[in-house]
């Protein structure tokens, strides 16, 4: 994951997605599938407050997601994803 400045500009072969937008499901939790080639932005309304590689773990949408990359904001929300995700801050989040 690379943590992106706010005035970073990404290309047009680029995927943007607001964390705002996206549905959790009954746990708060998300999982992106994404071409590895994909380049994928995620602008993010909530401070990050934790990141690392999940633990042996099924989602309430039943995905493993064991191995995977996570993401947990403050907003209660946790993203796993597979390959690599720049995360965009809204400034006035942090």
């Amino acid at each position: 994951m690379a943590i992106a400045a706010p005035n970073e500009t990404h290309g047009d072969d680029g995927l943007t997605l607001r964390l705002a937008d996206l549905l959790p499901d009954a746990e708060g939790e998300l999982v992106l599938f994404a071409d590895p080639a994909q380049e994928v932005t995620l602008l993010a309304e909530a401070p990050l407050m934790a990141q690392g590689v999940a633990d042996p773990h099924v989602t309430a949408g039943g995905y493993d997601v064991t191995g995977l990359a996570f993401l947990t904001f403050a907003n209660g929300i946790t993203l796993y994803y597979d390959g690599t995700l720049s995360l965009l801050a809204d400034p006035a989040s942090v």
